[in-house]
Formats: structure tokens, sequence, C-alpha cells
């Protein structure tokens, strides 16, 4: 079965604000993320911690460092065309991580992915991702739409995974997912932050069950 993961991402309203903003902090940025000293994420590690029946997929998304909406959903949807297939749909499992959560949500409540793609998506799992608002500040582009029934439609499961302590994206954006999608498996914790580690054991476990 595949899974496409989607990172995460910064956004910013104007090129003013990415200057001001982003850049003084790119320096620690580029360290951190770069650096010979960096871990592997457990994004790198969910092939070998799911094991053979599984092929994962993480598509590079342009500019995550001043995403675009637009930007992001041509690039998906590009994993997907040469793979369409009419004969049979196949089961697909999305995982997206911060502003890939974000974006996860927005794309598949207002585009028919399912149907246009021949795809079963057996389950969304969203890691520490924002509905509107980090670090305090209105996410632009990526909003997500106040309806979101077709996301919901065309998910057979949906996981959403917040810490309290993520200093990234505020806990209180879990519940605002909460409260739109009702059915959703919910997954609490009290010391992850925003989910930079190595392994993600409780992920794994939730997709292989």
């Amino acid at each position: 079965m595949k899974v496409v993961v989607i990172h995460g991402g910064n956004t910013f309203a104007t090129q003013k604000e990415f200057l001001s903003d982003a850049l003084k902090h790119m320096p620690a940025a580029f360290k951190e993320w770069f650096g010979p000293s960096r871990p592997r994420s457990w994004k790198r590690n969910l092939q070998d911690d799911l094991g053979d029946g599984f092929e994962v997929i993480r598509p590079a998304m342009p500019k995550a460092h001043n995403a675009r909406y637009e930007s992001w959903k041509n690039t998906f949807e590009a994993l997907f065309v040469a793979s369409k297939s009419a004969q049979e749909q196949e089961k697909l499992i999305l995982v997206g991580h911060s502003l890939g959560g974000m974006f996860l949500v927005k794309y598949l409540a207002e585009n028919d992915f399912t149907s246009r793609f021949s795809k079963q998506v057996v389950g969304t799992f969203l890691v520490a991702a924002p509905f509107d608002s980090e670090n305090g500040k209105k996410i632009p582009f990526f909003g997500v739409p106040s309806d979101v029934s077709r996301f919901a439609k065309q998910s057979a499961q949906i996981y959403l995974y917040h810490s309290k302590d993520d200093p990234v994206v505020p806990f209180s954006e879990l519940e605002k997912f909460k409260e739109r999608l009702p059915e959703a498996k919910i997954r609490t914790f009290e010391d992850r932050q925003h989910f930079n580690q190595e392994h993600f054991p409780e992920l794994v476990e939730d997709i292989l069950c």
C-alpha cells in the first residue's frame, strides 16, 4: 500500500513579511535542518518502521520556506496523474505534518480526489496540523474551509495527533479540528512538542492496525 507523506513548511502573506520575519531566523534553521548532526526524522524512518508491505513516498513540496498552496496542489496532483487507473481504485494512506496536514485537509475538502484519480483513501493522519493559526498568526493561502465534509467523506479514517507543549502550532488548533471532525480519532501527548523526532511508534501502530 502506498503512503504519501506531506512535510511541513512556512508561508507568508507578503515578501516583506518573509524577509523580515523569516530570514533573520534562517541561519539557525539551516543549521538545524541541514547540519551534519541532524537526526533522521520519523518521516524518513517511516518506510523502515512500516516494513515491506508499504511504499512510502515523500515528495519535496516546492519552496517549503515560503510555500504557496497552488504550487503544492500542482505537485501533489502530479504524483497521481501517471498512476491513474480507471479499472480499480488504488488504496492509499495520506500523512501530513504541520502545514502538510493543513494542506491535505484543504485539498480534500475542495477537490474530488478519490474519483478523479481512482484512489481509495483508507486513512488520513494529521500530525500537529494547524487549522488556521501558527505561532499566534493566521496562516495565509492554506486556510481550511469551514465545510470539511468532502474531506471527511473521502477518508475512511481520520487521525489527529497533537502535543500540549507544541511551540509552533498551539494545542488549541486541535479543538477546531475536533469540532468539525467529530468522527476523527484523537491522539494527544504531553511532551512531543512539534513531533520533530526520529521515530513515531504511535503513528506506525495506527497505520498498521
